[in-house]
C-alpha cells in the first residue's frame, strides 16, 4: 500500500487554483452575456461601414436601457452611435425610448449633423413622443453653436410640432442665449414676447 502525504501548503495551492479557475471562468461568462460590454467591443473595433453586420451576427439582444447606455457612452464617437441608432431601430420587438432620442440628437448637434437632427423630431414627432425637453436640447446646441437665429427658430416651429411653447421654453431659450454670450439678442426676444410669456427671474446684464 502506498500512502500519498499531501502537505497543507500543496492542498492550499490546489484549493487557489480552482478558485482562481472558477473566478476567471464565471468572469469571463459575465463577460460574454453582458449585451452592452459586448457591443461597445463590436462598435469600437469594427468599421463604421460593417456595423451592421457584426452587430447581426453578435446575437446580442437589445432593450431601451442597453441603447440609452451605449448611446450615453458613445456620445462622441461621431456617426458610429449614429449606425448602431439605425440598427437599434431595425431589431425586433424593440422601440427608442424618448431618452435614446434625446442621447442622439444631442450627439448629432454636437456633429453639427442637423439635418439628420430633424428628421429625427420628425420621427418622434410622427409616434408622438417629441416634448419640451427635446426642443430645450436643440435650441441649446444651436445656441452653443452661436447660430442664433437657428435657436430662435426652433422655438417659434414649436407649435407646429404638437409641443407648444410654454415658460420653460421660454426660459430656456433666453437662458441658452445669455450663456453662449449672445445677450443682447436675449434681452431683443424678452422684450418682444414678454407680453405673451412672464420669465420667472430672468436678469440680463450686459
Amino acid at each position: 500500500m502506498i500512502i500519498k502525504i499531501q502537505s497543507c501548503g500543496e492542498k492550499l495551492g490546489f484549493q487557489w487554483m480552482m478558485l482562481s479557475r472558477n473566478y476567471c471562468s464565471s468572469e469571463a461568462t459575465r463577460h460574454i452575456t453582458d449585451p452592452t460590454k459586448t457591443i461597445c467591443k463590436i462598435m469600437m473595433s469594427c468599421p463604421t461601414l460593417t456595423l451592421d453586420t457584426a452587430l447581426d451576427q453578435s446575437g446580442v439582444r437589445i432593450s431601451p436601457e442597453i441603447v440609452e447606455d451605449v448611446l450615453v457612452r458613445f456620445k462622441n464617437a461621431g456617426m458610429v452611435a449614429y449606425r448602431f441608432f439605425e440598427w437599434a431601430a431595425k431589431q425586433q420587438n424593440y422601440t427608442h425610448s424618448v431618452k435614446a432620442y434625446h442621447a442622439m440628437i444631442d450627439s448629432l448637434a454636437k456633429l453639427r449633423q442637423y439635418q439628420i437632427m430633424w428628421e429625427l423630431l420628425n420621427s418622434m414627432r410622427t409616434q408622438r413622443m417629441q416634448n419640451m425637453e427635446t426642443f430645450g436640447i436643440i435650441m441649446r446646441k444651436y445656441a452653443r453653436a452661436q447660430k442664433v437665429e437657428e435657436a430662435i427658430y426652433t422655438f417659434n416651429v414649436m407649435e407646429k410640432y404638437d409641443c407648444a411653447p410654454n415658460l420653460a421654453a421660454f426660459n430656456g431659450l433666453l437662458s441658452a442665449l445669455c450663456k453662449s454670450k449672445n445677450v443682447r439678442k436675449a434681452q431683443e426676444i424678452f422684450d418682444k414676447m414678454k407680453d405673451r410669456f412672464e420669465p420667472d427671474s430672468i436678469r440680463i446684464v450686459y
